[in-house]
């Protein structure tokens, strides 16, 4: 990395800024290769969560982690630069980024300060693949567009860029100067963020002749379907808009309403002829790119609560599903104008064509009833499992809340009745600050085998975990989750990573996976637990038996001997006290042994990671043998759970977390994960309590 002796905040005149820029310019283009330019300023006093709160967009990549009793905490969002790969070398595919990177990069400021200069913040997987249609990749690094962090002594926020060797200068200048003036003086109650947002949203009027009639009712909520172009064959829809046709137009003529007969003929001849090409993936299927369906997803919640109430979505790979209520002063036709015109012209630029994007036509059902409301979420929700899309992440919920009765109960006829088929099983769907539960799957069950398995002599230890899905009636913020847990467990990290795609993974953790400062490196066992007392002579009962707890001190013997024996494989030399102590938490107790080694020459934090990661405090021991059997004592795909997340930065430095106590935050959604360590002697129905307790932190979070 070259660093240049200029200081950003003297002479920080636009002009300055603009001639600097040149100079990157000029080394950019001297061998054709782009540099990521690092601005380092020391600014007010600023809270990174509090920034990242005021700038959030769910269409862009964030990371956050802070850990309150230490005073420090970090905030960067926004991708100038990003990395993923998958695999068992993806430890060192990361490392040779990162150095790729840095032999480009220039950077100014004090960059010899905690968190200034260039960091590459992202999260390692709990295993090197994922399944099918999982939120996150096995590896992700980014390096921020914006980071904010605060420490004990001050506050620093970094700017970085990519220079082109053709960049523009002045727009660079202008964009850089506006990030400096906001970080000078930092309106936390500023709206919006950063991304790009749809253009204005006219209003059409109700077309007449379409292809389908559309009945519209004030204050109504419908189900909406609309299209890809080439989705359908020509020859389908035309036979299909025929027979619908005759159907209605043999009741108008004859004066009366449609039988039930015909309204079940309308219901199949869409459902059966036209949901089996959809779902077989007719046409190209653009919305199965994740910078397409990013597009749409983020059209659809932008005026959510302003021009209508969007209550669920799902972008499948030729099509998509909403429910949606208009608010006054807006109609259905004119939002689904909206919608597609401006997808259209995106979609089109990103592509790199012409021509039409979406049907002309859509689809509506008007929601009659709380039932109507049900089967037609139940139906949105299930369609990308009956498509064959497992773990489909372009889908969500919105800020809407569901209706009682529709204000139009009259039978309807026309309408693309599909969204109201009964299905089998229940609508998760809770009414307004109620959470409705589902978990997969039998922990008990699952404990007792493992415990067999053990006793068969296949591995000493190994962690399962349970996931629990809750269901709200409103749109979940990660940020505002996350403010509860750091203000219930101040000694953890808490933590939230963002895909960009409207996911976030969220928690706060225990578990330092290591830190690398100054040539050192620490980390920690952490494994044994006891709940706390309501009294100190209860706590201190608690604390005391589990200190000596036989099957404890084993658990938490397992992870030491494992961390230290893969330390020495890298030729350090480990260090840790002979007997562990009590670390408390808000609700839990746990066995902790900080271990703590010089880093030698050559090692480097990544080679760390990997001889570390995944610990057997979330994985198991033997590692190897315990986490092949993790997928099949487990429900759920683990994703992140039990993964790493922190950041590296320039000098080699850098701090991972153990991404446990946490949360997969979708929408309306949530995904809550909790685990514990079975050794020989474990108890189901103990081990089921104490994964109770450990929910706690969390389902307290998000009952707030």
């Amino acid at each position: 990395m070259t660093i240049l002796p200029l200081d950003p905040s003297a002479n920080a005149t636009p002009e300055a800024l603009r001639a600097f820029l040149a100079q990157c310019r000029a080394a950019a283009a001297g061998d054709g290769r782009p540099r990521l330019v690092s601005i380092s300023l020391e600014v007010e006093p600023l809270d990174p969560l509090a920034v990242l709160e005021s700038i959030f967009e769910p269409g862009e990549p964030h990371f956050y982690a802070e850990r309150p009793a230490e005073g420090w905490a970090v905030a960067g969002a926004e991708a100038v630069l990003a990395f993923e790969t998958h695999g068992p070398g993806r430890f060192a595919a990361c490392q040779q980024f990162i150095d790729e990177v840095l032999g480009r990069t220039i950077a100014v400021g004090e960059v010899g300060r905690p968190f200034s200069g260039p960091h590459f913040l992202g999260a390692f997987t709990f295993l090197d693949e994922v399944e099918t249609g999982e939120p996150f990749p096995p590896v992700r690094l980014f390096v921020p567009r914006w980071q904010v962090a605060r420490t004990l002594e001050r506050t620093v926020a970094v700017a970085n860029l990519v220079v082109e060797p053709a960049a523009d200068l002045d727009a660079l200048t202008a964009k850089v100067w506006r990030a400096h003036g906001k970080f000078r003086a930092f309106d936390y109650g500023e709206k919006g963020g950063t991304g790009v947002l749809p253009v204005e949203m006219g209003v059409a009027e109700i077309r007449h002749g379409a292809y389908l009639p559309h009945w519209t009712c004030e204050n109504a909520t419908y189900a909406v379907t609309f299209r890809l172009a080439d989705s359908l064959p020509v020859s389908v829809v035309q036979a299909w808009r025929e027979e619908r046709e005759a159907i209605v137009q043999r009741a108008v003529q004859q004066g009366r309403p449609l039988s039930s007969t015909e309204l079940e003929r309308l219901d199949r001849l869409h459902s059966e002829k036209v949901e089996a090409y959809l779902d077989a993936g007719a046409g190209v299927c653009h919305l199965r790119k994740a910078e397409i369906a990013t597009v749409v997803s983020n059209a659809l919640r932008h005026f959510d609560g302003e021009r209508y109430e969007l209550h669920e979505w799902c972008v499948m790979p030729n099509h998509v599903h909403v429910i949606v209520k208009p608010l006054t002063g807006h109609s259905l036709s004119g939002i689904l104008h909206g919608w597609k015109s401006y997808t259209a012209k995106e979609a089109n630029r990103l592509l790199g064509q012409t021509g039409e994007f979406w049907q002309p036509e859509y689809y509506d059902h008007l929601i009659r009833n709380q039932t109507d409301y049900t089967q037609a979420i139940d139906y949105i929700r299930r369609n990308p499992e009956r498509a064959g899309l497992v773990n489909w992440p372009w889908r969500g919920c919105g800020l809407g809340v569901p209706p009682v009765e529709s204000p139009c109960e009259e039978d309807l006829h026309g309408q693309d009745v599909h969204a109201t088929r009964q299905v089998h099983g229940q609508a998760a769907h809770a009414t307004n600050g109620v959470f409705v539960t589902r978990e997969t799957g039998d922990y008990r069950r699952s404990v007792a085998r493992a415990v067999e398995l053990i006793a068969d002599g296949r591995f000493n230890k190994i962690v399962l975990a349970r996931c629990k899905e809750l269901t709200s009636a409103t749109r979940l913020h990660p940020l505002k989750i996350l403010n509860g847990l750091r203000q219930r467990f101040p000694d953890c990290y808490a933590f939230s990573f963002a895909n960009g795609r409207g996911q976030s993974f969220i928690g706060a953790s225990p578990e330092r996976l290591l830190q690398v400062e100054a040539g050192r490196l620490f980390t920690e066992a952490l494994a044994g637990s006891a709940p706390r007392g309501r009294t100190a002579s209860e706590d201190a009962a608690l604390g005391g038996r589990l200190l000596h707890d036989g099957k404890e001190l084993r658990e938490h013997r397992l992870v030491l001997e494992s961390i230290t024996r893969r330390l020495t494989a890298l030729g350090l030399k480990p260090a840790h006290p002979e007997r562990p102590v009590l670390r408390g938490l808000a609700n839990v107790q746990h066995l902790h042994t900080p271990v703590s080694a010089a880093l030698p020459s050559g090692v480097r934090l990544l080679d760390a990671l990997a001889q570390l990661h995944p610990t057997p405090a979330v994985g198991g021991s033997p590692r190897e043998a315990a986490r092949a059997q993790i997928r099949a004592l487990e429900a759920f795909p683990r994703g992140l759970y039990g993964g790493a997340l922190g950041w590296i930065d320039h000098r080699g430095g850098g701090e991972f977390l153990v991404g446990i106590r946490s949360a997969l935050i979708d929408g309306c959604r949530a995904r809550v994960y909790a685990g514990g360590g079975i050794v020989a002697g474990s108890e189901p129905e103990k081990e089921f309590a104490e994964t109770e307790l450990k929910f706690h932190a969390l389902l307290d979070a998000l009952l707030a």
